[in-house]
This record gives structure tokens, sequence and C-alpha cells, in this order.
């Protein structure tokens, strides 16, 4: 599984920066607005890598060109930032906040799959895809990987397949 890859890259070069208003974004506010007894900044961790960092990791990637890298190569450029969110307690109580909070702003992101252990939404601007969520939950508890940038439906799809 590519993406696994691919998080696990993203994992490693864990720089915190600012990256708007993505969902993830929308769901920190969510959760200190509530003030929900249930949550504290303990019970999550949340990584950004932000268009510097996606730059730096381009330049990384270029010096090596196997074909996990040549794959990557061809995504990153689309992504203008990755963050991934990661319930280490209270795992029940943050993927109900966010399945609410994709509910509530049905007018902003669409449901695009399901399966067992995930779901996917995307934000679109006319065509193109500016916004890639993924809630995930399994034996390892519950993530979300968000991505924004430019992404065609076709550039979706193939993603999704890595």
């Amino acid at each position: 599984m590519r993406v696994g890859v691919l998080i696990i890259a993203f994992c490693l070069l864990s720089v915190s920066m600012r990256a708007g208003e993505d969902f993830i974004a929308l769901l920190l506010s969510e959760i200190h607005e509530e003030g929900n007894a249930g949550s504290s900044q303990e019970d999550f961790r949340c990584i950004t890598v932000g268009p510097n960092m996606m730059e730096k990791v381009l330049d990384m990637m270029s010096k090596n060109a196997d074909t996990a890298n040549k794959q990557i190569r061809k995504v990153l450029p689309h992504i203008k930032s990755l963050r991934i969110f990661t319930a280490l307690q209270n795992r029940a109580f943050y993927a109900e906040t966010a399945n609410g909070l994709l509910t509530k702003n049905k007018s902003r992101y669409k449901h695009y799959s399901s399966n067992n252990h995930s779901k996917i939404w995307l934000r679109k601007n006319r065509d193109a895809v500016i916004e890639l969520i993924i809630l995930s939950t399994g034996d390892d508890g519950f993530k979300i990987l968000n991505l924004t940038g430019e992404m065609s439906a076709e550039f979706v799809s193939e993603l999704l397949r890595m």
C-alpha cells in the first residue's frame, strides 16, 4: 500500500505549520470552541506539512529514482499541504466529532466513497478537487489524512489506488 508509504514519509517530517481553513483546522476549532471535557491536547496528535516542506520533499526525491519515488513525485506537485490527525485516546469521541462536522458542512464537503474502515470526502471548486479527507478507523485507532491542493477527479482516483 503506497499510500501507507506516503503517510509514513510525511510522519517522519513532522513539521508543524498552519495550513489554513482545511477540515482539520475546522475540527480543531470545533474541539476547542466546545471546550469538550472529554478531550485534551494529550488525546491527539496533529502533523502538518505545508507548501515549503512539500517543495523540499520534491527536491529530495528528485535525487532518488526508484519506482515508489516516481509515483510519489507524480503525486506531490498536486498537493499544497498535508495534515495528519491521530486520536491517541477518546477515539470514538474524535471520530464522532469529525463525522458530525462533515455532516454539518455537507454543502462544503461531499462524500466520495466508503468501505469498512474508511470514509473519503472531497471539497471541490468547480471541477477541481481542492481538498481530500480520509477518515480511517482500525486496530491502530482513528486517523484523518487531509490533503489540500488542486487535483482532478482522475488524479484522486489514481492517488487512492496507490
